[in-house]
């Protein structure tokens, strides 16, 4: 009884909350997305918008609809605001991404879309909108497709963030694999002999494949933040499809989206994303910011994939690969090797004006190769990302060979801050030996 007392209790504040706000005859944005409503939130909310004719902009996005306040599905929240927003006459955009609606219920709201007067976005992303910011909504493969589906009419729109989802998860196929179940109560799903898995074998990251087609046909996208969303090899491989012969885009952020991973996994080794984005970037005539860290990549393989891909494009002023090994086993790790292969690439590549090479155990070897190529280098201005001020103040790590070569070859470099970083008298004596080629 204290629960359902405490449930109430619930209802009844965020029903007076939203109430008084909504009694405000001037408002017409209401944004109150990542507040846990949950159900008992969301039919709140929904009673006190229906028949609204003011509010054109409302934003729900991520705020667990789907559950109610015991983490027991309840679709009560969901259905109350689908049912409310056909009675909205002035509804313009809702956003309802990262509520993890699933595929039927997100059909109905894109059913209620076409036939709505004013609503045009479920995504929040108005007709004329020329930037969206969808990052960190905990956006899965099914918000994805939505967002997809409306891509193609934003025909403004030059900017999209879609960072820190959860684009890249693996969608089982309806009909499972012979000897499959599930899934079970943890997610799961039962294989033959034993075996499980979070996705059984046929499983496609359908979110990545949607947003990568979506991608291919809008025309005026210059900047693309699609960063950690765990792509991995086959997000990788789709998106790159995506991106071939691209004469538009300037910016592509694919931090940390494990890109050298088997899809199923998060240790297995997959090169193909890496090698099929290694070969799009090149035919991307206008690309010159690439962002491609913390991505388990840090081998010699990943790195002849990237010194080749630099040795073919002429453009790319801007590349970040630092973290590369982030996640990976000790033993996998190739900072020297990767750091070569880079080093072959930059030493043919005519455009590059910063690198950022930072935290991958490159050592003394590949620190030397990386100086070598630099100094043939004619535009290339730093390799640690940072052309005039350096602060690695507690996060040096490994990287003082790095630091060392920087602080020799970057002529506009003019603070540098490496404390608490323990370096030792052996350390200091390195930076010492490097002080006089700074005058």
């Amino acid at each position: 009884m204290p629960v359902k007392s405490a449930r109430i209790l619930d209802c009844v504040v965020w029903y007076n909350t939203f109430t008084a706000a909504l009694s405000n005859r001037a408002l017409t944005s209401l944004n109150v997305s990542s507040n846990n409503l949950r159900a008992e939130g969301g039919k709140a909310l929904a009673d006190a918008l229906k028949d609204n004719k003011i509010v054109k902009e409302l934003k729900i996005a991520s705020n667990n609809l789907v559950y109610d306040s015991n983490n027991n599905p309840d679709m009560s929240g969901v259905i109350a605001i689908s049912d409310t927003i056909p009675t909205m006459g002035a509804m313009a955009t809702v956003n309802v991404m990262g509520n993890l609606m699933g595929k039927e219920q997100l059909a109905k709201l894109q059913e209620m879309l076409k036939v709505h007067p004013t609503l045009v976005s479920l995504c929040g992303i108005a007709e004329d909108a020329t930037k969206a910011d969808l990052s960190g909504l905990y956006m899965d493969a099914d918000d994805a497709v939505i967002l997809a589906a409306e891509l193609p009419a934003k025909g403004a729109l030059t900017s999209l963030d879609i960072s820190a989802n959860n684009i890249g998860d693996l969608v089982p196929l309806q009909t499972l694999p012979e000897g499959w179940s599930g899934p079970n109560q943890y997610g799961n799903y039962d294989g033959p002999g034993g075996t499980f898995a979070k996705a059984p074998p046929g499983s496609k990251p359908e979110g990545v494949i949607a947003i990568a087609d979506a991608i291919k046909n809008n025309g005026a996208l210059v900047k693309f933040d699609i960063s950690n969303n765990a792509l991995k090899a086959l997000g990788g491989v789709a998106l790159a499809e995506a991106l071939k012969d691209n004469n538009v885009m300037t910016n592509l952020n694919l931090a940390g989206n494990m890109l050298g991973i088997k899809q199923d996994s998060n240790y297995t080794s997959d090169m193909a994303g890496v090698i099929a984005i290694g070969d799009a970037i090149p035919t991307m005539r206008a690309m010159t910011s690439l962002n491609m860290s913390k991505n388990k990549l840090l081998t010699k393989e990943a790195g002849k994939v990237l010194g080749d891909m630099l040795k073919a494009k002429s453009v790319l002023k801007e590349l970040n690969v630092s973290g590369s090994g982030e996640g990976m086993a000790r033993s996998e790790r190739d900072g020297p090797g990767f750091a070569k292969e880079l080093a072959d690439g930059i030493s043919a590549n005519r455009a590059l004006a910063t690198l950022n090479i930072l935290n991958n155990d490159v050592g003394e070897t590949g620190a030397e190769l990386l100086e070598g190529a630099w100094k043939s280098h004619k535009t290339l201005k730093t390799i640690c990302g940072a052309s005039d001020e350096l602060d690695l103040a507690g996060k040096l790590r490994n990287d003082l060979p790095v630091v060392i070569v920087e602080l020799k070859n970057n002529g506009a470099m003019t603070s540098l801050n490496i404390s608490w970083n323990d370096i030792k008298a052996e350390g200091a004596k390195h930076i010492a030996a490097a002080l006089p080629e700074c005058k």
